[in-house]
């Protein structure tokens, strides 16, 4: 095909948008300037049956016929030549375009609501196409699912087969790396589909596929032997997914949908919001000439594109100015962006999303807060999530920056210029096989030159969204606190002894500067988060010790007056330079201290999320911007952290807990003897009414059968009857044996066949049992319908629900039984009433034929009271097959009642697990915790509690739940007998439960409890406990003490005590402001807390770091191969 050429009479081929398997297709000009998309299919209409284009004109004979929102809308499909041209709507992209872009912004793939958005549309075209149409799809690749606006269209029809027969032959032209196994075998199941869609998700969402052969062989294998490698899924995803990726087809998920929305509910149990975000564009957030210069490159179309051809967006500036009239001299709240490098800096985001979960709820309400993760390790949250649990959200918000392999490297060893300034080509040996760096600090940064452009993309994202007015107004509402200030803070959190965490951090922290400027903020507030440590059994600790003393004088260096940063990201770009310090602020935490316990990581990762949530939303962020500014605070700190609080949220979690196992213990109690003989009676109550009336199911099957029938049953046999009397008149005696033998046969057609006659000896169907099976299985239908509601009521009161719902099981049970064997009688008797009409008219007709009687008007009568017999008996026989089928149906409900059972011991056992888990409070170190009323153990408060809640408050909180949790989904009966319900409707009864407590329960002030302890005669006892609260709140790196190192200048100290304002808490001040004389005192602490803070700044970073840290000098030096200047990172050889 050539450009502008018109194959099509009226479209003109502009340019060609891909080339496949099966054909190329163009983008095309239609008819009134409307842009189409033209599929010229490879071979020859005419070539065989196996021919592509023949394949593909029949599948499109099989989809003309399908219409749907989510369906690529095929235009019109023509024979040109002998070749198959298909013109289709024009989209966007396919979703492998936007997994690509997603990743260009440092994502793993796209993010999971959206792609879920993206596959529920896709689901419900391919059960459209596999219920309604019988068709699977056969080709569902990310290729084949197109994007048009912010809907997803199923595309590509090529390869769809017929599950008639399921025997086909579709391996030829399927795609191996997403077939189903039964492909291969040479048939089709209907969730062949499925497992296509399956391979989908993992891949988009993950950017790996659970199959990795690289021949079709190979993959062939794989999908017919292997297990599907699931690991990099989120944990509660792998076994849906597995499910979908059954070897056994019928072991899937029924339909595609329901593939989904177990993966859609999921998303709830995982903590992760519902609300689907808008697709995010790829940012060019580098201007030039600078970071990116020489990285962009003219389009043949006029737009920008990168080295690997990707196009680039616009521009798009940031402008924190947009949003000052926010500002407000009361406002607290920082627009604030928190970066995590390594995998301790993941594992601190994490700590982080939780603290800010718990105090504001999910993440869509705070989008004024942004976390990110950054590591080079592919593998970083299997390792991560094998000791903590993480969420969706920590697999969208980490940003992995691969690197390559080392002789990727080294066969341009020469061209990398820019590379060679600074890095140690020995030092690229140190790259695992995985990709990791092994602490060597050379090749972390070797992964920020990499992927810089994907960081900057990804950094000014975030920056954008954080600081939009939107996302400010939402964070206001959510918090109610008001704005500080329109620019925002930025945190980097870096272990200093980590590959990544130390090689990325100047760099990282230099870009973010810069972005931060664009914006135009005119001094950047970034502060660092830098963990100090090395534990004594790590087998890289000298590495580490000299990865700290690396990045320490780098940080000094950088610090200095007029220092000056450099840096050269591309072998042809210009250099990168930046004047002033990388950082406002740096904190260091030492995680070696000997005074720490074992789990220093935990106790510092608590103390850095405690330290970024008050930095953010509390009073104390402003408090330190404020005095920092005034006096002139140095730029390295250490600082420390004590808390005394009541612990509100574990106490009413517990609580919550403890009163959801008390109440399902309760709802699987038996019930009181006189209350179960009510139960029953009135459960027999709904099988005695009027609408479960033997003659009123009669009366209403006869009724439906007569609508069925477009001429009621009565009138045929009429017809027939006032035939047989006209032959009568007109023929002779002779012929009316014969006459009444038609007459009789006719009329077995329409009423059947008698209980003593051989069926195999008639071949029609009576009409009669056409139309009467059908009504008996509407009426059953709907009385189907008030037996589950009586089910359902009897688990919607209060009590023994189990015992009160079996029993109503029982009681319909037997009341249907007994109404059989009452009315099975009255059948067997109608059932003789034809037997003896029809032996009379037998009798009759024999007669006529020995003795020439004439078969006169009362033959005709008994032919008719032989119709209405047999009606009245099929009639009855269908009234006993529905109280059969109602009872079969209310049977089936006992596999209902085990799993309800079963339900309500998983509800129980996790409301244990809650119950039983850790408590979350602290004692000694970091933190206290006080209990009202004097008490100790969390579980004697909640015991308190449960005394404090009297009987008629557990009532009120159980119809509370009926309300809020299992009314929203259509009654308890219903939550409990879809399986796999139970974490879910758990998870939602725990929160509202906790809801619910913390309206009925009094929030306790913990400057009260704490002067409790004390008496106004017990002073002594006061300051003495006040004296161990301010030295446990000391900094977990103070200094080198005992270095030999001379101080000369004197380590700053500053000392903050934020309490609520009631009077307790002014009581509480006032005994520290007696202890510790002119002390920072801020208010605004919630009730339920005290926050001591102490921290130390010095101007120079040797008087806060610990003396091994200093000792590594000499490691260091030995190390190091060359003198290299302060501009750039110092590089080493392991040793």
């Amino acid at each position: 095909m050539e450009q502008h050429s018109e194959p099509i009479p009226g479209y003109r081929l502009i340019e060609r948008l891909g080339r496949g398997g099966f054909g190329e297709v163009w983008k095309a000009e239609a008819p009134g300037g409307l842009y189409k998309a033209v599929k010229f299919c490879y071979g020859t209409v005419g070539g065989g049956r196996d021919n592509q284009a023949a394949q593909e004109l029949k599948a499109l004979a099989r989809v003309r016929e399908v219409r749907h929102p989510f369906i690529l809308s095929m235009e019109r499909f023509d024979v040109i030549e002998n070749q198959l041209v298909i013109v289709t709507e024009l989209a966007d992209r396919n979703l492998e375009d936007r997994m690509r872009e997603c990743q260009r912004q440092g994502l793993q793939g796209i993010p999971r609501r959206e792609l879920l958005k993206y596959l529920r549309e896709a689901a419900e075209a391919l059960d459209l196409m596999s219920v309604e149409h019988d068709l699977q799809h056969l080709d569902i690749k990310p290729q084949n699912l197109f994007l048009v606006g912010q809907h997803v269209k199923v595309a590509d029809f090529g390869l769809v087969k017929d599950l008639e027969g399921f025997q086909t032959k579709v391996t030829g032209g399927v795609t191996p790396v997403y077939a189903a196994p039964e492909t291969f075998d040479g048939w089709l199941s209907r969730t062949s589909d499925q497992y296509s869609l399956a391979i989908v998700y993992q891949e988009m969402l993950c950017g790996e596929r659970p199959f990795d052969g690289r021949s079709v062989r190979q993959l062939m294998m794989q999908h017919l032997m292997n297990a599907p490698n699931l690991s990099t899924l989120p944990p509660a995803d792998q076994s849906i997914v597995g499910r979908a990726l059954s070897k056994d087809a019928g072991e899937r998920y029924p339909t595609c949908s329901e593939f989904i929305e177990a993966l859609i509910d999921n998303a709830v149990d995982e903590g992760t919001p519902t609300v689907m975000p808008r697709p995010r564009p790829p940012l060019d957030l580098v201007e030039r000439p600078g970071l990116d210069a020489g990285l962009s490159t003219q389009s043949a179309h006029g737009r920008d594109v990168d080295t690997a051809g990707n196009i680039i967006a616009p521009d798009i500036t940031l402008g924190f100015d947009r949003i000052a009239p926010c500002v407000s001299d009361q406002g607290i709240l920082y627009p604030t962006l928190f970066v995590g490098l390594g995998g301790i800096g993941i594992r601190c985001m994490e700590k982080i999303r939780t603290a800010l979960q718990r105090r504001f709820g999910e993440p869509e309400l705070w989008p004024a807060i942004r976390l990110i993760g950054i590591d080079s390790d592919p593998y970083v949250l299997r390792q991560i999530r094998k000791e903590e649990r993480i969420t969706a959200d920590t697999y969208d918000q980490t940003m992995i920056c691969k690197l390559r392999k080392p002789t990727k490297y080294l066969e341009r060893w020469e061209e990398l210029k820019h590379l060679r300034s600074w890095l140690n080509p020995n030092a690229l040996f140190q790259i695992s096989s995985s990709g990791t760096t092994n602490a060597n600090r050379g090749v972390g940064r070797l992964a920020f030159v990499d992927n810089h452009r994907q960081i900057a993309a990804r950094l000014q994202m975030e920056l954008s969204e954080l600081t939009s007015p939107q996302a400010i107004l939402a964070a206001q509402e959510a918090t109610g606190r008001g704005l500080a200030r329109h620019q925002p803070r930025v945190f980097v959190c870096a272990p200093m002894g980590g590959g990544t965490g130390s090689g990325m951090f100047i760099d990282l922290c230099y870009l973010l500067r810069k972005l931060l400027h664009r914006g135009g903020s005119s001094d950047p507030d970034i502060q660092a988060l830098l963990f100090a440590g090395v534990q004594r059994n790590d087998p890289k600790k000298d590495l580490r010790r000299v990865n700290h003393y690396a990045l320490a004088q780098n940080l000094l260096d950088l610090c200095r007056p007029n220092a000056e940063f450099l840096a050269q990201y591309e072998a042809d770009g210009e250099e990168f330079r930046f004047k002033g310090p990388p950082i406002r602020t740096a904190y260091f935490f030492d995680t070696s201290a000997e005074h720490l316990p074992d789990s220093a990581d935990h106790v510092v990762l608590d103390q850095i999320s405690e330290l970024v949530v008050n930095m953010t939303a509390t009073p104390l962020g402003k408090y330190f911007s404020e005095q920092a500014e005034k006096d002139k605070w140095p730029p390295f700190r250490s600082i420390g952290w004590f808390s005394l609080r009541y612990p509100e949220e574990a106490l009413l979690r517990k609580t919550a807990a403890r009163i959801c196992y008390q109440l399902v213990r309760d709802w699987q109690a038996s019930m009181p003897a006189k209350d179960a003989r009510q139960t029953a009676l009135n459960a027999k109550r709904v099988i005695s009414s009027q609408d479960f009336d033997p003659a009123s199911i009669a009366s209403r099957i006869e009724t439906i059968m007569n609508d069925k029938l477009e001429i009621p049953l009565s009138e045929r046999v009429d017809e027939h009857l006032a035939e047989l009397v006209e032959l009568f008149d007109k023929a002779p005696p002779e012929d009316y044996p014969s006459i009444a033998a038609d007459t009789i046969r006719e009329l077995k057609k329409l009423v059947g066949l008698d209980p003593e006659e051989d069926e195999s000896d008639f071949e029609d169907i009576p009409l009669l049992d056409v139309a009467i099976r059908p009504a008996t299985t509407q009426v059953v239908q709907e009385l189907v319908e008030p037996m589950i509601t009586a089910m359902a009521t009897a688990f919607s009161e209060a009590g023994p629900r189990l015992d009160r719902g079996r029993i109503t099981w029982d009681a319909m049970l037997d009341a249907l039984l007994t109404i059989i064997d009452a009315y099975q009688d009255l059948a067997t008797q109608k059932q003789a009433d034809v037997v003896e009409t029809l032996r009379s008219i037998s009798g009759k007709i024999e007669a006529s034929l020995k003795g020439g009687i004439v078969l006169s008007s009362s033959f005709v009568s008994s032919m008719r009271r032989y119709v209405t017999d047999k009606i009245a008996f099929r009639l009855a026989d269908q009234v006993i097959q529905a109280y059969r089928l109602l009872r079969s149906r209310l049977s089936d409900k006992a596999r209902d009642l085990v799993t309800i059972r079963q339900s309500f011991e998983r509800l129980g056992e996790m409301c244990k697990a809650v119950l039983d888990s850790p408590d979350g409070v602290e004692c000694g170190f970091s933190e206290q915790t006080l209990f009202p009323g004097g008490l100790t153990m969390i579980a004697d408060a909640v015991e308190a509690n449960l005394v404090r809640l009297s009987g008629e408050r557990i009532e009120e909180l159980e119809a509370f739940l009926d309300q809020s949790v299992f009314a929203q989904r259509g009654g308890l009966w219903h939550c409990l007998t879809e399986r796999g319900r139970s974490k879910d409707l758990a998870t939602s009864m725990l929160e509202q439960a906790e809801k619910w407590a913390a309206l009925s329960i009094p929030l306790s002030d913990v400057a009260h409890g704490f002067l409790d302890r004390h008496p106004n005669e017990d002073k002594e006892s006061l300051l003495h406990e006040l004296r161990c609260f301010y030295e446990w709140a000391k900094p977990t790196v103070y200094g080198p003490q005992g270095s030999s190192i001379t101080v000369t200048d004197p380590v700053r100290e500053d000392f903050v005590i934020s309490c609520p304002e009631t009077l307790s808490g002014q009581t509480f001040r006032q005994s520290m402001t007696q202890l510790m004389g002119d002390t920072s005192l801020q208010t605004g602490a919630p009730p339920d807390r005290i926050v001591l803070i102490r921290m130390t700044s010095h101007d120079k970073l040797g008087k806060l770091l610990p003396l091994w840290l200093l000792r590594s000098k000499g490691l260091y030096e030995s190390a190091c191969q060359t003198r290299f200047s302060p501009e750039v990172f110092p590089q080493f050889a392991n040793t």
